[in-house]
């Protein structure tokens, strides 16, 4: 019998990827290696078992399949029909892929296979997963590829090198450390985009801050009542494709809450403020644990609570139909004492603050009109270790269209007057946090696109397939 959900539903299987698979019609080939990339479970940094698949699907066609130290793989086709001769085309992907899920699944990404939902509402047909995210950034791009390479030999095809990058979503650990051997065509096609029809040129910059916040920590008093307060429920989102959406990021919606708790009740202090599943996705789910200071003050918490729920609604109900706020009284945290020195955790609240969505839209450059210039969406709050003394540490990626000329300007406004607090990801320089010890990832250059790359004659090339001139656009995160 099948398993159904809380709603009678029946709860997606493996084998239903199967049959929605076959109601998809063309391009079969492709639906059907996405169906089996998608039992395969790829999260960054264990992509042992999809390498694995593609050695045996090049070993099952006799193409030659070399891989680097990196775990980089690429799968050679030689050039067949009228494009024997033609010159070497690259075609790149990457074989992780982001692994958020919904608050209650119970769904393992390091051992379970992707469940597939066929979604028509809103008059559209759309491929989901049930729960959790689907891969298709970038495994639509890797099954495409597979698709080409497994053509018929007499198909018309210039020679291919399919490159499979690894560890993409968490750094573009792969890419860094590609061995410039493992590929020799010289045009290279990236399948890793959003819109069909578009061609994407030019690269953003992009980088990673961690900011760690030394926490310290004291009694609380004696009759003091732990709280938790949660936000849940919200979109999320990847954070070079939707910063742009106006979204509700969780851990500066908990961090606004707590303030307004804090101030409801004088003599309550924080205990932890933790949200984020990955740095680069926008946060769904945030909590902040309290000790209240007894319970005369319940009535002023609530009442906070259901103004800071009120005001989120106001702001983000269009956007955010199902965001939760709700509060309740929580066992003590393992570790102790418990409560934050209000010196502390607490003024780093503000710091979290601004701006309250998940994107802040700097001044722009000439070209593109209407671009982002530089998502500041911060990937998460988290504890790097207990017991007390470790730090909270405040991580997100940084991406602009301008080069590592502003992100330098970004680490010396990092470093502060005097060494004081960090000036990035919204973070003023506010001595009164302490030693904030800030942490600058590895900054890559973006590519500015040249006149060549702007329409004619390459453009020309896409017309005919697509069926219709080809649209243009920056890319925001392409590197």
């Amino acid at each position: 019998m099948a398993s159904v959900d809380s709603r009678g539903s029946e709860l997606p299987t493996v084998a239903n990827n199967s049959q929605i698979v076959e109601q998809l019609g063309e391009p079969a080939s492709v639906w059907l290696y996405f169906s089996q990339l998608s039992q395969i479970p790829r999260r960054s940094g264990c992509e042992a078992d999809v390498l694995r698949m593609l050695e045996e699907f090049a070993t099952e066609r006799q193409f030659e399949c070399r891989r680097d130290a990196a775990g980089n793989t690429v799968i050679s086709r030689p050039g067949s029909g009228t494009g024997r001769e033609a010159p070497t085309v690259v075609i790149q992907n990457h074989v992780d892929m982001v692994c958020v899920k919904g608050d209650t699944s119970r769904h393992d990404f390091s051992m379970d296979p992707i469940r597939f939902v066929r979604d028509g509402g809103w008059g559209d047909d759309w491929l989901t997963a049930d729960d959790t995210t689907l891969g298709s950034d970038n495994g639509i791009g890797v099954a495409i590829a597979l698709s080409v390479l497994d053509l018929p030999q007499e198909a018309s095809l210039p020679p291919i090198e399919a490159l499979f990058t690894v560890d993409e979503e968490t750094g573009l650990t792969g890419v860094q450390k590609l061995d410039p051997g493992l590929v020799t065509g010289r045009t290279l096609l990236n399948l890793d985009t959003e819109q069909w029809g578009e061609i994407c040129v030019g690269s953003a910059g992009t980088g990673t801050t961690e900011i760690l916040l030394p926490v310290h920590r004291e009694a609380p008093a004696g009759d003091a009542v732990c709280m938790q307060l949660e936000v849940s429920g919200l979109l999320g989102g990847h954070s070079g494709a939707e910063i742009q959406c106006d979204r509700a990021n969780a851990v500066k919606l908990a961090a606004r809450a707590a303030r307004r708790l804090l101030a409801a009740a004088p003599g309550s202090q924080l205990v932890d403020l933790a949200g984020g599943e990955l740095r680069n996705s926008i946060p769904r789910r945030a909590a902040a644990t309290l000790l209240v200071a007894g319970r005369d003050c319940s009535a002023a918490l609530q009442a906070a609570a259901d103004a800071s729920r009120a005001a989120f609604l106001a702001e983000y109900g269009t956007v955010e139909t199902a965001l939760q706020l709700s509060w309740r009284e929580a066992e003590a945290p393992p570790w102790g004492p418990p409560a934050l020195r209000r010196q502390r955790l607490a003024a780093a609240l503000p710091a979290l603050l601004p701006p309250a969505r998940g994107a802040q839209v700097l001044p722009q450059h000439p070209w593109p009109p209407r671009d982002l210039e530089q998502p500041r969406g911060r990937g998460g709050l988290r504890r790097r270790g207990l017991p007390s003394d470790h730090d909270h540490a405040l991580v997100g990626p940084r991406r602009a269209r301008v080069g590592p000329g502003r992100h330098r300007g970004h680490g010396n406004a990092l470093r502060g007057p005097r060494g004081a607090a960090p000036g990035v990801l919204g973070l003023a320089a506010r001595p009164r946090l302490g030693p904030a010890r800030p942490h600058q990832g590895g900054l890559r250059r973006g590519a500015r696109p040249g006149a060549a790359h702007q329409g004619e004659p390459r453009g020309a090339r896409v017309r005919r397939p697509v069926g219709a001139p080809p649209g243009a656009r920056r890319g925001l995160h392409r590197a």
